[in-house]
């Protein structure tokens, strides 16, 4: 056996998940916030600046460049004057410059106070050749600097200067900062609130009953099924409540057992008693009746040793369409075994019912398992999932034997699956599932190991044997039933006077292919 890791609780890792999840959230959406407020405040600026180079171009006599730039800022600010003076106020403008065709001859047309402005020369050869299709060009310097160049195009077509605003985004960046961090403290403030509520709703309503089951289960188990704290109901109407019901239930049945055992009957009679209490919780975790319906048969027979052990199966619909069906074997025997078998076989109804993938179900009920395997039990189990609709059929093998299929038209033969380990034997562990296409009169047979271990004269009965009375058996009873029991039959006929040491579970599924006409559904 593998070296048991300890495990962290529960609330530990429910909380670190929520808070990492919380955080990541808020960084996430700050991070894509800021770059939103970032790119729509710099388009705002560039509009700005677009439009008073715009309005200072739509001024400007192409054929008296030259008189502006000698005259300077002022005449152009003139009659500019009761337009710009607001603009001025409202923007971070840095200065706007003036310039010739060909960048020969450039001048002010206003500088902010306190701005120290570059000298204006020519600029580099790509500005001059830059596309102005789009009506003017961003020139970006560094973080803080953004420049809008606008052409002046006189009535030839031909660009006679050139009009460059120059923003500063300092005060911008200031802004978003300033906003972003309100809205960062506002959401962590929000997510906080909300998730302190989260955990306490976890915590009350299903991390501490699981505890407190677990607890009392644990309890129950080391005082030799003597002492059992008291599990109130949650009254939350759902599996936590169906689970403490079921295991108060059980221990109760339990207890009652045992002391009628201790009062009346020796060490022997004991012991045997609690073999049948085992036996009594197998039988009654086993479906009641069989699903009548002309989509599919089904049959299954299960025969528990003189030493109980922890064989199962089961089969129920998940939606109107999507029928499961599985076979199991706990290692164990006796309670314990039994004990098992429920949170293996109800873990994996619970969790293929939610909705999950055959695969994804062994996966969650196998780390369940190890978190409560004090005896260093493990669990084989084969689970598929048809759909009535098409045929389509998905499994996964958790250690168990191969099932066998039988074609039309053909005898049984394994069928190939994914050798993946035992349930509670390894933490964290993946499985692999498979699909095949069931076509009418297709049947999937299913057993545990206590059909091939069948022993005579230390021989065992083996998958040869096995594969041989399948085959011929089908051809003389095409009832599932009756073809169930004549593969009971030879095995019994086989170990003769010899007892069966192990549990002995078959089931025979067919697909018929036909419209459903449902008479009853075992959910």
């Amino acid at each position: 056996m593998p070296k048991i890791k300890r495990r962290n609780s529960i609330r530990f890792k429910y909380t670190l998940v929520t808070v990492v999840l919380v955080t990541m959230i808020i960084f996430t959406s700050s991070v894509v916030g800021f770059m939103e407020f970032k790119s729509k405040f710099e388009t705002q600026y560039i509009e700005q600046a677009y439009i008073i180079s715009r309005l200072i171009s739509s001024n400007i006599d192409p054929k008296n460049i030259s008189c502006y730039l000698n005259e300077g800022r002022y005449t152009i600010l003139d009659i500019l004057k009761n337009s710009l003076n607001t603009m001025w106020t409202d923007m971070d403008i840095n200065y706007i410059a003036l310039s010739n065709a060909d960048f020969t001859l450039s001048n002010y047309i206003y500088i902010k106070n306190g701005v120290k402005v570059p000298e204006l020369t020519a600029e580099e050869d790509w500005l001059l050749q830059t596309d102005f299709d789009q009506g003017y060009y961003v020139v970006k310097n560094g973080a803080s600097d953004l420049g809008v160049i606008l052409p002046v195009v006189n009535q030839d077509g031909e660009i006679g200067a050139f009009v460059r605003t120059q923003i500063n985004l300092d005060n911008m960046y200031i802004d978003i900062i300033s906003f972003a961090t309100k809205i960062i403290t506002g959401s962590a403030i929000i997510a906080g609130f909300i998730m302190v509520l989260f955990l306490r709703y976890i915590r009350q309503y299903i991390v501490e009953p699981i505890i407190t089951v677990s607890r009392a289960v644990n309890i129950f188990a080391n005082s030799h099924y003597e002492i059992m704290p008291e599990l109130k109901p949650l009254n939350t109407h759902d599996e936590v409540d169906y689970l403490i019901d079921s295991i108060s239930k059980m221990t109760s049945d339990i207890e009652e057992y045992i002391k009628n055992i201790e009062e009346n009957i020796n060490e022997k009679e004991k012991m045997n008693a609690e073999l049948r209490i085992a036996h009594h919780i197998q039988k009654s975790l086993l479906p009641k009746e069989l699903p009548k319906t002309n989509e599919f048969d089904l049959y299954a027979f299960m025969n528990s040793a003189e030493k109980v052990g922890g064989d199962f199966y089961d089969f129920f619909y998940v939606t109107p369409t999507q029928l499961v069906f599985l076979v199991g074997d706990v290692s164990g025997k006796g309670v314990p075994a039994a004990l098992f078998m429920i949170t293996a076989k109800e873990g994996l109804k619970t969790k293929t019912m939610d909705g999950h993938t055959p695969s994804r179900a062994l996966e969650i009920v196998n780390n369940s398992l190890i978190d409560n395997n004090a005896d260093r039990m493990f669990v084989t189990s084969w689970l598929g999932k048809v759909n009535l609709e098409n045929g389509e059929l998905t499994y996964v093998s958790a250690g168990h034997p191969p099932a066998m299929i039988k074609r039309k038209g053909e005898g049984f033969k394994p069928l190939m699956d994914n050798q993946n380990k035992f349930l509670a034997t390894f933490e964290d562990i993946k499985f692999s599932q498979s699909t095949i296409q069931l076509e009418e009169g297709d049947i999937v047979f299913l057993y545990t190991d206590g059909l091939t271990e069948a022993e005579k004269n230390d021989d065992l009965f083996g998958d040869k044997r096995l594969q041989e009375a399948l085959n011929r058996n089908i051809k003389i009873y095409d009832d599932l039933e009756d073809f169930v029991k004549s593969i009971r039959y030879e095995i019994r006929i086989y170990e003769k006077e010899s007892t069966s040491k192990d549990d002995l579970t078959m089931l025979a599924f067919r697909f018929n292919g036909k419209k459903p006409n449902r008479i009853n559904h075992i959910m």
